[in-house]
């Protein structure tokens, strides 16, 4: 169970056909955003971005294509190779692969910074 101070709480709004709780908030360099519906608690959303400030400061080791694919696979259930698709895209000075993948009604939109192997955008979104 998590606490967010009020202060953090950003509202509730109507969206997946239901009441939803904003919840959006910081930590560890990373801007979080859940949409949690208002009445079962199930999260039907999330996401978070690393802010470009604390982009230099990142650590890793850079990655290839395939290894960018092993991370994602890593981080979803039952995610095989065919599911994820991805591209090399340039992003002001970073070089990122930006893809997607849909599993089990979940699609998942993600950034990898190539030169670190670091998630610097990470979403999911139930579409069940």
């Amino acid at each position: 169970r998590a606490y967010i101070p009020i202060n953090k709480f950003r509202g509730f709004t109507l969206a997946f056909g239901k009441d939803i709780y904003d919840i959006e908030f910081y930590a560890d360099n990373k801007e979080y955003n859940y949409n949690v519906d208002m009445y079962g608690g199930e999260i039907l959303a999330m996401d978070y971005e690393i802010d470009k400030k604390y982009y230099a400061k990142l650590s890793g080791k850079p990655v290839d294509e395939a290894g960018a694919i092993e991370l994602v696979k890593a981080q979803i259930p039952n995610c095989t190779t065919g599911d994820i698709k991805l591209k090399l895209e340039h992003d002001d000075d970073y070089l990122q692969y930006e893809g997607r993948a849909q599993v089990n009604g979940v699609l998942y939109e993600f950034t990898i910074d190539k030169n670190t192997g670091t998630f610097v955008e990470w979403k999911w979104k139930n579409h069940k």
